[in-house]
C-alpha cells in the first residue's frame, strides 16, 4: 500500500520451516501492509525461498533459539508507525485490507486485539465454538512507539505498547493444529527444549497428542488466499445451504410477483420458508400454491417474532450456514445473493449485511439492473437495510431478535444491529448486490394503530440502548 496517507504498518515475522503456510500468509497480508519483516531461525525447507518471493519483504537471519530475540529483531528492522503480529500459519481475510484503516485513524487505540478460528485435526472443524471466544483472542497491532519490545523465549509477549487495548472485531484463520498431529508434537518438544524441559512430553504418542480435544463442524469459508490449497488437501465433507425467511401479513398481493424474481435472480440450492402472522386475506393459499413451506402464526406475534420463528427452523437444518430475511414487497437483482454471500465469506467480522436499496420505480423500469454495478464488492458502508444476510454462527453468538417490538413498526433492526455491534461485529451496505425494495408495499395493509406502535417502539429502543435511531 505504498503511497496511501495514512500510518505505515509493518508485518512482523519469526519462521522456522514455514513452507505450508507462509505464502498464503504473506499473500493475504500484502494489500494491507506497507512492508514485511521476516526473521528466519535457520529454515531447512523452501521458508526463506518464499519469503524473498514477495518484493515487500525484508528478510534476516536469527540463529539464536528465543523468540522474544528474534521478535525484537523484528522490530528494530521495522519502519511503520504500526506493527502487525503475525505468525507464519494465520492466514487473515481480506477485511484487514478493508478495515485497517478505520483501526488506524483512532487516536485512542494503542492496540487491537484479533479473533481466530482455531483449526484443529484438519480444515473442517474448529477448537473453538463460537466467532468470538476470549481464549482464542490475541494481539495482532499495535503502534511501534519507543520501548516496545518481547519478553519470553517461547509463547513471547509484546510489552511496552501502550494501555488502550481495543478489540478490532477481525478474524483469523490459525492452522498450526489442522496438521497432521506428529508435525504439531514436534512443534511441541521444539518448544520444551526451548523451556529447558525436554522430557515434558516423553509419554505422548505423537498420533494422537490432540485426540482429546473437542471440535466443532466449521460452517464458514476459509480465506480466499487459501480455498483452493484446501480444498485440494481436505475437500468440504458437506454441502453448505442458504435459508431465506420471507415474513408475510396480509400480503397476497406482493407474494407471488416477489418469489418469481426471487427464484429468476438466485442461482443455486436455497431453502425457502416463509412466516406468516395472521394473514386474512388468502396469502397463506398463494404460498401453497406456489409450493412454499410456512409456518403459521397467530395475527399478536410481531415480525420479530416471526423471523425468529424462521431463523430457529431453518437452522434445525444442518446444512443451513447462511441465513436471510426478505419482505414480499422486494424484487431481486441477478446474483443478489450470491454477492452477499460472498461478502459474508470473505468478511467474517461483518455480522449483518444488506445490498443497495433501489426505490426508485421508475429507474428500475427504465434501465433496469445493469446500471447498478456499484463500486465493487469491496465498497463498504455502515448502515441499516433489508434484505440482510449473516451466518449461522453470528446467531450463535448474538442470539435472537427482540420480540418486545411491537408489530411492523420498525426499530427491531436498529435493536438488532445494536446487538451485533455490541458484540464486537460490523454492520453494513456491500455494493456487491442490489434489491428493489420500495418500503410501502408491506405497510399497504397495516392495522391502523401503526403509528401508535412505532412511538412505543421507538420508546423502547430509546430506553434499552440510551440513544436515539432514525425514524422508521
Amino acid at each position: 500500500m505504498e503511497g496511501s496517507e495514512r500510518p505505515r504498518v509493518s508485518a512482523i515475522y519469526v519462521v522456522k520451516n514455514e513452507q505450508e503456510f507462509l505464502p498464503y500468509s504473506l499473500r493475504a497480508i500484502a494489500p494491507a501492509v506497507d512492508e514485511v519483516v521476516v526473521v528466519d531461525n535457520s529454515s531447512t525447507d523452501r521458508t526463506v525461498e518464499i519469503a524473498r518471493s514477495f518484493p515487500q519483504v525484508k528478510l534476516a537471519t536469527c540463529p539464536v533459539r528465543d523468540f522474544s530475540v528474534m521478535r525484537n529483531l523484528s522490530i528494530s528492522l521495522a519502519t511503520g508507525d504500526w506493527l502487525l503480529l503475525v505468525d507464519a500459519d494465520e492466514v487473515y481475510y481480506p477485511d484487514l485490507a478493508l478495515f485497517l484503516p478505520e483501526l488506524l485513524a483512532n487516536p485512542r487505540a494503542d492496540a487491537y486485539t484479533a479473533w481466530m478460528f482455531h483449526f484443529m485435526r484438519g480444515f473442517w472443524q474448529t477448537q473453538n465454538d463460537f466467532d468470538h471466544e476470549p481464549i482464542y483472542r490475541r494481539m495482532f497491532l499495535f503502534r511501534n512507539r519507543p520501548g516496545v519490545h518481547f519478553q519470553g523465549a517461547v509463547h513471547e509477549t509484546p510489552r511496552g505498547f501502550g494501555h488502550q487495548v481495543l478489540d478490532s472485531g477481525l478474524m483469523l484463520a490459525h492452522y498450526g493444529y489442522a496438521k497432521p498431529q506428529r508435525d504439531v508434537f514436534r512443534r511441541w518438544q521444539f518448544y520444551a527444549e526451548l523451556e529447558g524441559r525436554p522430557d515434558i512430553y516423553r509419554n505422548l504418542d505423537a498420533d494422537h497428542v490432540l485426540d482429546d480435544r473437542p471440535v466443532h463442524r466449521f460452517t464458514r469459508e476459509h480465506p480466499p488466499v487459501i480455498r483452493e490449497y484446501v480444498a485440494a488437501v481436505e475437500p468440504r465433507p458437506f454441502a453448505p445451504l442458504t435459508g431465506i425467511v420471507l415474513t408475510t401479513h396480509n400480503d397476497r398481493h406482493l407474494v407471488g410477483d416477489c418469489l418469481r424474481s426471487l427464484q429468476a435472480a438466485t442461482d443455486g440450492e436455497y431453502r425457502l420458508v416463509a412466516v406468516d402472522a395472521g394473514s386474512t386475506d388468502g396469502t397463506i393459499d398463494a404460498l401453497a400454491e406456489l409450493g412454499v413451506e410456512t409456518l403459521r402464526l397467530s395475527a399478536d406475534h410481531s415480525v420479530s417474532a416471526a423471523l425468529n420463528a424462521g431463523l430457529r427452523h431453518l437452522l434445525a437444518d444442518e446444512r443451513v450456514a447462511l441465513l436471510a430475511w426478505i419482505h414480499p414487497d422486494m424484487a431481486f437483482a441477478p446474483d443478489w445473493l450470491q454477492g452477499l454471500a460472498a461478502f459474508v465469506a470473505d468478511h467474517p467480522s461483518v455480522g449483518k449485511v444488506v445490498p443497495c436499496n433501489v426505490v426508485d420505480a421508475g429507474e428500475w423500469v427504465q434501465r433496469g439492473w445493469p446500471v447498478f454495478t456499484g463500486p465493487g464488492p469491496h465498497h463498504f458502508e455502515p448502515a441499516n437495510g433489508f434484505p440482510w444476510v449473516m451466518h449461522r454462527a453470528t446467531v450463535a453468538q448474538t442470539g435472537w431478535l427482540d420480540e418486545g417490538y411491537l408489530g411492523r413498526a420498525g426499530y427491531e433492526d436498529w435493536d438488532h444491529n445494536q446487538v451485533l455491534i455490541r458484540a464486537g461485529y460490523r454492520v453494513g451496505i456491500t455494493h456487491s448486490a442490489y434489491v428493489y425494495h420500495p418500503g410501502l408495499g408491506t405497510r399497504s395493509r397495516v392495522p391502523r394503530n401503526h403509528g401508535e406502535w412505532a412511538r412505543a417502539n421507538h420508546r423502547r429502543y430509546r430506553e434499552k440502548w440510551g440513544t436515539d435511531a432514525p425514524p422508521v
